[in-house]
């Protein structure tokens, strides 16, 4: 009831300024599903459109023969509140903002970026001169209006986009990434045909110099538009099959998108996702850097033009891909890899124990096939036909590569998935932990860590964090296990933790002396348990790139 109390108090300033006229009481409650990553009516070509069929819907307000448009408003502005220095982890603190024409607010709630960034339709007189204006909703009534538009006239029945694009925090009329408000006229796309859509592409993510252009392409196919930041493609759009199944935003070296090897967002759409308008704006908003899985990180708006429906796409999933394949000869050097999906090469130079190795995959409900060949060389195997399992959109996972290289049955390689699920606003010290060291006794593994004593040497307790991991199977709940191990300091002052694994069944724990846990992470064992070279990576989820821990050696 919100938006519709909104749509009458603005009709009714409108009349008390010599606007159009206006009957005594509200209007009803308009019809609205905004979709988020789906498209339930994909195929409808009146899916979202509450209008379809009936000549007097959207007459808000105003009595029959009134000229009126419609406007709507999309927030993708960047910046949030306390973050002026652009930090990619701070807490998801979106701005709201309101949206003016004169004096007269035209949506009754404020509007924030992320899942609900764009509004419905609100009518307003046709054939007028309109300034519109976006204010920060929390500043006080005498700040400057955060971006202004132009001065624009609108024909009766005309529906503009109005969006908001920029920084919030930029100041001065010289920044590249000052906020505006770009005006987009619905009506202007060319016309499509049976087969095809139009697409208007607008850029309003992350960027950092004027010259970072943005290129979309369909998957696999050259870039059909080159856009700089905070710009809108030309006002006809570009013509697309309406089967497109993935849409990617690239950026020329070095401004790639980060993390994945690839340089690239790509979004999955829903299956015939165009098919329920002919034309659309395609939208980037976000920050591909952003670690946290919220509603801050790199998205596409697919908006159709007159119509009161749309996707937010959130960015196809990313896989840590971590090398933990031990080789076929005792002794020897571990050989670097590579994963292919087909004959697309997802991630390579995987190297053992290094770091993750970042790729992306199309959105899937029953998983992809991967194969893992040494690096450089796709024709020799080391796993084959490894499925992924199902993978969602915004979604992060650990792929370990683990077993012996060359050997079958319960130590051959294998896949262990393992998708990120701690909270998103989850900043403190907690774990989860999965143990692929080959020879892992049969009861499972305890991990956690031991107390220091008084002069900052190991202790001899050991508190068990998780307990119970089984071979290649993630321990610990989804949220994490808080992990309060005590620090322990060296000469030049760097803190540091004892870690401790044991055998679940019986026997002494081992240690190792290593980083700090101080943010989610998850804890990964790897080697040979019988030819003690069992190690810890700890990945610190809070970096875009899964950075681990510093844990030299071999537990003990």
């Amino acid at each position: 009831m919100r938006r519709a109390l909104g749509v009458w108090v603005l009709m009714m300033g409108l009349c008390l300024v010599g606007g159009a006229g206006c009957d005594d009481n509200p209007p009803g409650e308009p019809t609205v599903d905004a979709g988020q990553g789906g498209n339930p009516d994909a195929g409808n070509p009146d899916a979202g459109n509450p209008d379809a069929g009936n000549p007097d819907a959207g007459n808000i307000g105003g009595d029959a023969g009134t000229a009126l448009a419609h406007v709507r408003f999309v927030n993708a502005f960047l910046g949030l509140k306390d973050n002026p220095s652009d930090s990619e982890d701070a807490p998801w603190k979106p701005f709201k903002v309101n949206v003016y024409q004169g004096g007269t607010k035209l949506f009754s709630a404020s509007v924030e970026a992320g899942d609900e960034a764009v509004t419905d339709y609100v009518e307003v007189p046709a054939g007028t001169s309109f300034r519109f204006e976006v204010r920060d909703t929390e500043a006080p009534a005498s700040a400057s209006p955060v971006a202004i538009s132009e001065v624009l006239s609108l024909a009766e029945n005309a529906h503009v986009t109005l969006v908001g694009v920029g920084f919030l925090h930029a100041s001065g009329d010289d920044r590249f990434d000052k906020p505006r408000l770009l005006v987009l006229k619905d009506e202007e796309f060319a016309a499509a045909d049976k087969d095809s859509v139009r697409l208007r592409f607008v850029t309003a993510g992350r960027a950092v110099t004027s010259d970072q252009t943005r290129r979309l392409a369909v998957d696999g196919q050259s870039p059909f538009v080159t856009l700089a930041p905070f710009s809108a493609d030309s006002a006809q759009g570009a013509s697309l099959p309406k089967s497109v199944q993935r849409l990617v935003v690239s950026a020329p070296p070095p401004d790639r998108y980060v993390p994945s090897q690839g340089g690239r967002l790509s979004f999955s759409l829903p299956s015939q996702a165009l098919a329920s308008a002919g034309s659309w704006f395609a939208i980037l908003t976000g920050d591909d850097r952003r670690p946290l899985p919220d509603e801050g990180e790199a998205a596409l708006l697919l908006i159709p033009a007159g119509k009161r429906d749309f996707l937010r796409l959130k960015r196809d999933p990313l896989l840590y891909f971590l090398h933990a394949v031990m080789p076929d000869v005792d002794g020897n050097d571990p050989v670097p890899l590579q994963v292919l999906n087909g004959d697309r090469k997802v991630a390579a130079e995987i190297y053992y124990g290094y770091d993750p190795t970042i790729g992306e995959l199309p959105v899937t409900a029953t998983g992809h096939s991967l194969k893992v060949t040494l690096d450089g060389d796709d024709g020799t195997v080391v796993l084959d036909a490894a499925p992924t399992g199902p993978l969602e959109a915004g979604r992060r996972y650990l792929v370990v590569m683990n077993g012996k290289q060359g050997q079958t049955g319960a130590l051959a390689p294998r896949l262990t998935v393992i998708p990120e699920g701690f909270p998103a606003d989850a900043m403190d010290a907690r774990v989860r932990f999965v143990d692929v060291s080959m020879n892992a006794p049969a009861q499972g593994v305890d991990f956690g860590y031991f107390d220091v004593a008084s002069d900052g040497s190991r202790g001899n307790t050991f508190t068990s964090v998780v307990q119970g991991a089984k071979y290649a199977a993630i321990a610990g709940p989804a949220t994490g296990v808080p992990f309060n191990a005590p620090l322990s300091r060296d000469g030049s002052n760097n803190a540091f933790m004892y870690y401790g694994i044991r055998d679940a069944a019986a026997g002494p724990a081992k240690a190792l002396k290593g980083g700090v846990v101080a943010r989610p992470h998850l804890v990964v064992l790897l080697g040979d348990w019988n030819q003690g070279t069992v190690e810890m990576r700890a990945l610190n989820l809070r970096n875009n790139w899964w950075v681990s821990l510093s844990a030299p050696g071999v537990f003990e």
